[in-house]
C-alpha cells in the first residue's frame, strides 16, 4: 500500500500533473536543486531527484489519483474526446482538409490504443547481448519498470517475480 505524501510531494504531484515536466515541478514544489552526489553514487540533480520522486509508487498513485479527479470533476472521458476528434473529423472532411481529417483519425487512433509511440533507449545493440528471457525481463525492468515487465512476461508465458522496489525516503522526497 502506498503511503501518504507530504506537503511538498503534494505540490510537486499538482505542478507534475499541469507541466508534465518533472524538474520544474521539483523546483515549484520548493524542492532544493543540490548537486551533492546521493548515497547510491546518483547525481543528486534536481533532474535525477524529480526522477526518483516520479518512481514512488505513492507519488505515481497520487498523479493518477489528481488525473482521474480533475477529469471527473470537468466530465471529461475517453468518449466526450472522440466524440470531439469525430467532430473535427467531419468539419475537417466538409471543408476539404485532409490532413486535420488524417490528424483527427490519428487522434482517436492513439486514443484508443491502436497506436503506441515508441521511443528508442538505451544504445544501440544494448539489448543483443542479452540471450534469456529472464535477461531481457531484467532489463526492461530496469529501463520500463515492474508493471511493464509484468504485462510483457505475461505476453511470452514467462513466469516473473517481482521484488518490491524501496520507495524514495526522506522529508526532500
Amino acid at each position: 500500500m502506498a503511503k501518504r505524501l507530504n506537503p511538498r510531494q503534494e505540490k510537486f504531484v499538482r505542478e507534475y500533473v499541469k507541466t508534465g515536466n518533472g524538474t520544474q515541478a521539483y523546483a515549484k514544489a520548493g524542492y532544493s536543486a543540490s548537486t551533492k552526489p546521493q548515497k547510491s553514487g546518483a547525481g543528486g540533480s534536481a533532474t535525477n531527484a524529480a526522477s526518483r520522486l516520479l518512481a514512488s509508487d505513492s507519488v505515481k498513485d497520487a498523479i493518477v489519483a489528481h488525473r482521474l479527479r480533475t477529469m471527473t470533476r470537468h466530465d471529461y472521458t475517453i468518449d466526450t474526446i472522440l466524440n470531439e476528434l469525430e467532430d473535427g473529423r467531419q468539419l475537417a472532411r466538409a471543408t476539404a482538409q485532409p490532413s486535420a481529417a488524417v490528424s483527427a483519425s490519428i487522434g482517436k487512433a492513439r486514443l484508443l490504443g491502436m497506436i503506441v509511440d515508441r521511443k528508442e533507449s538505451g544504445a544501440p545493440g544494448e539489448f543483443a547481448a542479452l540471450d534469456t528471457v529472464k535477461a531481457i525481463l531484467e532489463a526492461a525492468r530496469k529501463e520500463l519498470g515492474n508493471e511493464a515487465v509484468i504485462a510483457l512476461a505475461r505476453l511470452v508465458g514467462e513466469p516473473v517475480t517481482i521484488e518490491a522496489t524501496p520507495e524514495p525516503s526522506g522529508e526532500d522526497e
